[in-house]
């Protein structure tokens, strides 16, 4: 409603005033035309996929100031001041099919930073982020609150935020509930923050060490698993990975992690035989090399844009759909629904749902399949406590069950309480 997409894009019935103040001039964005609304506002979708409208780092940052008639010096003065704070000079001549979920993040941002608007929106900015990309948010947030910008941030992620925030909202089915001067937020105690269901407050390192794995029930842990030798992909001349060797155990929950850019969602697409690597690499699942055909049959992927998985017309169906009807008959989906916090969503659609409600139905789709190979790519953006749970104990029975499971992420809370394993890209990448 803040930016105008409501009622202009999104219909609906909008009751009370939304009112912006910007150099003595007010705006009601439900009155003002919605072209005006880079005047006033910028926003960074959850999905930054969204809201792009050209092919490349270099033009999307120009393209709303060109829309305003904006002289080129002046564009191009206000870009390289963004693009040098967020540290992204290397992205500028990138397209974006060629860049990693943080790296389009780290551009939404960075078009929000170029606008000429006194208001940033910013909605889950940090789900897919890494620890350096967070930090350098952090302080770009804090140096445009120096300079008089309003903010309003919607994140599960909360530690960042934590000598930035002056006031904490926190809404519960549309409604204020509670409303939280900053220091009195982060003095919360656990028990509090628990039965709120909300994210740590405060920065969780990645683990010394991890859990114990999981009983084994189908698994051989002395070769069972997934290996991989000689794998190396490129964009054009840009080469994405140069992997030696790797090795994914059956029966453990594996986190792979490692900047943004640095091959972890090309590696899950060579993986589940969506993309293939240059000649003379193999994949070998329990020591039997596999082709990607029989990837795409054994492997199970929860992508970071869950939008592009989901196809069915009801939350129900999207769970079993493409299961067959033998496997479908075992399956209770209500059952999986509610242990992922679902219940009551079974003939909802699936793209009506909020990010993570979604991000929680492609895994439950997951759960269903049983398949050898499981990799989620960032499960946990825009999820709270409750689901980080939900998800971990989720991610570690599919492990039990004697799956490969591989989780990409730069969630150190979620690490902490999930995986059994972890493979870090700059260790095992050569490019």
């Amino acid at each position: 409603m803040i930016n105008g997409l409501i009622p202009h894009f999104n219909p609906g019935e909008l009751l009370g005033t939304i009112t912006i103040i910007k150099d003595d001039q007010a705006f009601n964005p439900a009155e003002e035309p919605l072209s005006r609304a880079i005047e006033f506002s910028a926003s960074v979708f959850q999905n930054p996929r969204t809201q792009f409208f050209t092919e490349s780092v270099n033009a999307e940052l120009a393209f709303g100031l060109e829309n305003l008639g904006v002289d080129p010096k002046e564009i191009e003065s206000r870009i390289q001041s963004a693009v040098e704070l967020l540290g992204i000079k290397d992205l500028r001549g990138r397209r974006f099919k060629e860049l990693s979920g943080g790296q389009l993040q780290t551009v939404a941002c960075a078009c929000a930073l170029v606008s000429p608007g006194s208001l940033v929106l910013l909605d889950e900015p940090t789900s897919n982020l890494s620890m350096e990309s967070i930090d350098i948010l952090a302080r770009v947030l804090h140096r445009l609150k120096e300079l008089g910008t309003t903010i309003i941030i919607a994140d599960h992620r909360l530690f960042f935020l934590k000598d930035i925030a002056d006031q904490v909202i926190y809404l519960t089915q549309g409604k204020i509930t509670r409303s939280f001067r900053a220091q009195e937020f982060y003095a919360l105690d656990e028990p509090e923050r628990k039965q709120l269901g909300l994210r740590s407050l405060h920065h969780v390192p990645l683990p010394a060490s991890v859990p114990v794995p999981p009983t084994l029930e189908n698994a051989d842990p002395q070769r069972s698993g997934l290996e991989l030798s000689n794998i190396c992909f490129s964009y054009g001349a840009h080469e994405v990975l140069n992997i030696d060797h790797a090795f994914f155990p059956s029966g453990e929950v594996t986190a792979l992690i490692g900047p943004n850019g640095a091959g972890k969602t090309t590696l899950a697409r060579i993986i589940c035989g969506l993309a293939s690597p240059k000649r003379g690499g193999s994949l070998r699942l329990n020591s039997k090399r596999v082709g990607a055909a029989a990837r795409r049959r054994a492997a199970y992927m929860v992508m970071q844009d869950v939008g592009r998985q989901l196809f069915a017309a009801t939350t129900e169906e999207e769970v079993t759909l493409g299961l067959a009807k033998k496997k479908r008959d075992h399956i209770d989906v209500n059952e999986i629904l509610h242990r992922l916090d679902l219940a009551g969503m079974a003939q909802r659609h699936p793209q009506s749902l909020s990010g993570g409600q979604r991000q929680r139905l492609a895994i439950a789709s997951a759960q269903a399949e049983q398949a050898a190979i499981y990799i989620f790519d960032e499960p946990t953006s825009g999820v709270g406590w409750r689901q980080l749970q939900s998800i971990s104990a989720l991610l570690r029975s599919l492990a039990a069950s004697g799956a490969v499971v591989i989780v990409i992420t730069h969630d150190h809370e979620f690490i902490q309480e999930s995986v059994t394993r972890i493979i870090d890209m700059t260790d095992i990448n050569k490019n």
